[in-house]
């Protein structure tokens, strides 16, 4: 440390005794530095509650559910440097995922490291031929690099023997041919934009996502060492889920409460409050049939959805008794008009969460894509059913 503050003209400070005031450990801004980025990189994942804390000087505690133990140990514990590398000899196939720096160093060259990459989008990409892939940007020095090297190398006369190899730490997450289309391309301008792929299906998707996790999410400043790592059972979540139902329950028999003294009709009561309850099933069984973990933010966008439901069926009942029993025709026209708000208002809550689902935040993400999810039930099939039951009805 005293050589290279020497090459700055500065020195160790000197305490009351002429000791060097130095002190081993991490500073404050570092840590919270590190603790940000390994926050990002968990809410990458999207939907999912991830609290991350420090308890010490050096040490950072992170909670989080429903992320399998094995996967969340490999995605905090990657830290180090992002660097491409441009394979120079050999054929197509010779480096494979897993491979350290020294097994390739021989037959690949440095092109760039992660400060070039400017942008990263946070969705995976699926190209026409239906590969996924992770889609970001080079700045403008980081293109000339990829340029230069492709043509100094001959990735543009044979393109699928010098792969594009991506590490992590020393150790290769990427490795594939540069397309023709894309080789052709660099012999006369830079490229900016690129997608790597990754494959097809849903193995092709989770890799993209993981791929995108490092490529958004940069590098850790410090290097990290995970001391200790354990799932715990809930023990009251038996509990919490009785306490759930109960729950919605008295929040049905509330609101029921209160439709019928507004409308003094049990036929209006009950549809409503069974339109309501369907829902929340059907949102639900969704969430079940992709294995989403809910989490608060995620009951709470079930919550919102009720709300605004509610407010949509007493809107509809309204325009339904209005005038009191009349034809068909009347009755479609004016359940028409109430219709016509109500899609208004959801096409527009539904842009406002498409902004929160496209953001890194998991939490964020999570809310909205329930909101959107429960809001697309309502509109395209609880509140046609509940008309139309209202219309047999009365």
């Amino acid at each position: 440390l005293e050589e290279i503050l020497k090459e700055k003209n500065a020195s160790i400070g000197l305490d009351r005794q002429g000791k060097p005031l130095f002190f081993k450990g991490l500073t404050r801004e570092t840590v919270e530095e590190t603790r940000k980025i390994m926050e990002t990189k968990l809410n990458m994942l999207g939907l999912k509650s991830v609290v991350t804390r420090t308890v010490a000087d050096n040490i950072i505690m992170i909670d989080l559910a429903g992320v399998p133990i094995d996967e969340a140990r490999r995605i905090i514990g990657t830290p180090g440097k992002f660097e491409i590398r441009m394979q120079t000899e050999g054929d197509k196939g010779d480096i494979s995922e897993g491979q350290m720096l020294s097994e390739i160093k021989n037959m690949t060259v440095h092109v760039l490291y992660g400060e070039d990459i400017v942008y990263v989008d946070p969705m995976p990409h699926r190209g026409e031929n239906g590969k996924w892939g992770a889609s970001f940007k080079l700045s403008d020095d980081g293109a000339d690099k990829l340029q230069n090297a492709a043509i100094k190398y001959g990735a543009v006369e044979n393109p699928d023997n010098h792969e594009l190899v991506m590490l992590l730490d020393d150790i290769v997450i990427y490795s594939a041919p540069l397309k023709p289309t894309a080789a052709s391309s660099l012999s006369s301008k830079p490229i900016k934009i690129w997608i790597a792929e990754t494959g097809f299906g849903e193995e092709g998707r989770k890799k993209a996502e993981e791929l995108i996790i490092h490529l958004r999410a940069g590098v850790l400043p410090v290097p990290v060492e995970i001391l200790a790592s354990g799932e715990v059972t809930p023990p009251l979540g038996e509990k919490f889920r009785e306490g759930s139902v109960i729950a919605l329950i008295l929040a049905l028999i509330v609101v029921g409460g209160m439709i019928m003294i507004r409308y003094k009709d049990v036929r209006v009561v009950m549809p409503l409050v069974i339109t309501l309850l369907s829902e929340v099933i059907m949102m639900l069984g969704f969430a079940a049939a992709i294995g989403w973990q809910l989490d608060l933010p995620s009951i709470a966008g079930i919550i919102t959805v009720i709300g605004t439901g509610v407010d949509q069926l007493v809107m509809i009942t309204d325009e339904a008794m209005a005038g009191g029993k009349t034809s068909g025709r009347v009755y479609y026209r004016r359940v028409s008009f109430a219709y016509s708000i109500i899609f208004a208002s959801v096409v527009t809550t539904i842009v406002a969460m498409l902004t929160l689902a496209s953001m890194a935040l998991g939490v964020l993400r999570g809310f909205a894509i329930v909101t959107i999810v429960g809001l697309l039930i309502g509109i395209l099939v609880t509140r046609p059913a509940y008309a139309k039951i209202l219309e047999y009805l009365l």
